[in-house]
Formats: C-alpha cells, structure tokens, sequence
C-alpha cells in the first residue's frame, strides 16, 4: 500500500481516537464558549499531542527500506540498521522491527526530553518515564497497523511463518480499500450516534467495523 493511504488511514484512526476520549466532552461543550475553551484546554495535554504526532509520524516508519521521508523518528531509527536490510518487506516488516522502532523511538524523545529538562527544568524524572512510554505505545502500535494495512495487498506480510494477503493491488487498487475500510467504519459510527446520541460509543462501533472488515479482508486471502 503507498505511503499516502498509510497516512489517511492513521489519520483516521487518531480521529477515532480522539472522538472516543474526548467527543462526548465536545459535544457537550458546544453548548457554551467557556466549555469549549475548556474543552480545547484538556486536548492540548503534552501526552495527547505526543501520542498523536509520534502515530502519525511512524505510519511510514516501515516504508524506510525503500524510502523515509516523512518521517523523522523512523528516519532516525532506521540509520543503525540499513546496512542489515537486504529486501523490501523482509525484516523491516514484522514485529520485531516494530519493537525495535519503537524502542528507539521512545529512546530518542527520553534522550531530548532528559535535555530539555537540564536546560529548562520543566520535566520531573516521572514524566519523562511516562513521556517515553507514550512514545513507545504509540509508536507500537502505529508500526504494527502499517503491517496490517500491507496484509491487505497481495504481496502481503510473512506473520510468524504465515504468508497473509488481501485482495488489494498496491498502486492499482488500494485507494479503493481505503475508501472503503473508512466508509463502512464512518458510516458505522454516524449510525450509532444517531440512535445513542454518545460519541464514545459511535467511535468504539466504528472501529469495530473497521477491525472486523480488516480481519474479513486479510484473511480471505491468507496462504
């Protein structure tokens, strides 16, 4: 799958993300200015901000075989082991490369985060810790989602032994699987929200939908 249908499908995830923590929050506080400032006040917490920019910016990390641009972190992780790769979607894409991504990742923002605190003095040893674990959650799992969306294509992805494909053509048709993973989730969401009137509950059914039509999709196709 290209790199631009990797980014629209985490982009789309973190909007799922951010409607099922905070969208009942922001429906309610439509309702007055102070609320809303409010509203937008608990958004801008560092570890929100954090999450969102590392998932988005590791959704090309396993592409970095081949090219990293647009992504600074997976860039920066993929330096040590280039020499190491011998072939797009070998080991860059498993798990193992994730966690190692990862690892490095939360390791990079502890290094600058450590730095900025013995120059600045604005964060405790805790929230450092708790900084890097952000980073690594999110960076995980944002890796470990690119592996699924490339198990949609027919080349598709070696997991534990076993080749998993789907029915998508990398530069052919995958513009049409992300249409619709998004569409059958979205309308998924818009329909329990207008029976529940619970955002929170709408994104959780939409991301179900998504989850069970990725499962529906790879493994039909798995050899």
């Amino acid at each position: 799958m290209r790199g631009a249908y990797h980014v629209a499908l985490h982009a789309y995830y973190a909007l799922l993300y951010l409607a099922f923590l905070y969208g009942d929050r922001f429906v309610a506080s439509t309702n007055s200015l102070d609320e809303f400032l409010k509203f937008l006040e608990s958004l801008a917490q560092l570890e929100v901000v954090l999450a969102l920019l590392v998932f988005m910016d590791i959704a090309r990390a396993p592409d970095c075989d081949i090219s990293c641009r647009s992504t600074v972190l997976g860039f920066l992780a993929h330096i040590p082991v280039k020499p190491f790769l011998r072939s797009h979607r070998g080991w860059y894409h498993s798990l193992w490369a994730a966690t190692y991504v990862s690892a490095a990742s939360s390791a990079i923002v502890a290094a600058a985060a450590y730095s900025l605190r013995a120059t600045v003095g604005l964060l405790s040893d805790l929230s450092v810790r708790r900084l890097a674990a952000v980073v690594f959650s999110s960076s995980l799992l944002s890796y470990a989602l690119h592996l699924v969306e490339d198990s949609l294509t027919r080349r598709g992805i070696d997991w534990f032994g076993t080749k998993i494909r789907g029915p998508a053509v990398t530069g052919r048709s995958d513009l049409y699987y992300t249409v619709v993973l998004v569409a059958l989730s979205a309308s998924t969401l818009l329909l329990v929200y207008m029976v529940t009137g619970t955002l929170s509950t709408s994104s959780l059914a939409g991301g179900a939908a998504l989850a069970a039509t990725y499962a529906l999709l790879v493994l039909s196709r798995r050899r």
